[in-house]
């Protein structure tokens, strides 16, 4: 599901422009492999699900799913 639909499904703040959010989820992907590089034990796939959870309504969460990840190239 697309952040668009997200949004319009209430699962994320309607104030949210889905192109920047991509660049803070690339950001924050590319932090997270860097702490990784330095500490394999951090849990990346937890702190981008903590990144998602701080978006996301509790009360749309469980309705609107997990977001899809994003399509490789």
């Amino acid at each position: 599901m697309r952040a668009g639909d997200r949004q319009a499904a209430g699962a994320l703040p309607a104030g949210l422009a889905p192109d920047r959010l991509a660049g803070l989820v690339f950001a924050l992907m590319d932090g997270l492999q860097t702490q990784w590089m330095y500490d394999p034990e951090i849990d990346m796939a937890g702190q981008l699900a903590y990144f998602w959870d701080l978006l996301t309504p509790a009360s749309t969460a469980a309705a609107a799913g997990p977001p899809d990840a994003a399509p490789s190239e």
